[in-house]
């Protein structure tokens, strides 16, 4: 629905079929990219995926803003663009340097059971 809105907001400034695909494929991929940050940080919960919420929402409010000094002509929003980028630019290195990888089960191999259970076996026979 607010894709919608902007693309009619817009619409004078877009020029071509292939700037109005493009336009609309740029905000579905935005709107999955927030999907996916919100998806990560309820799963996670913890600092890593906070930082990496907060990196997404950075750099798409970055692109946002940066579509409207753009479309609209008003150049006071490229420096919101540009505070938008930085701080999420921010977030993404805080949670690189954050995240830490969930411990892995110890998966025994289906040859060791194996042979613990046959040697558990020829032990018992004797």
């Amino acid at each position: 629905m607010i894709l919608l809105f902007f693309g009619l907001t817009f619409s004078s400034e877009i020029k071509g079929i292939q700037h109005l695909i493009f336009f609309y494929f740029h905000g579905v991929a935005i709107i999955t990219c927030l999907i996916t940050a919100l998806s990560y940080y309820e799963r996670k919960t913890d600092s890593s995926a906070l930082f990496f919420l907060l990196g997404t929402l950075g750099l798409l409010l970055s692109d946002l803003t940066a579509f409207a000094a753009v479309y609209l002509k008003a150049d006071s929003f490229y420096y919101f663009s540009r505070i938008f980028y930085v701080s999420g630019l921010a977030g993404m290195v805080k949670f690189a340097f954050s995240f830490e990888p969930s411990p892995k089960p110890e998966a025994e191999s289906i040859s060791s059971a194996y042979l613990e259970q046959k040697s558990e076996t020829a032990y018992h026979d004797h």
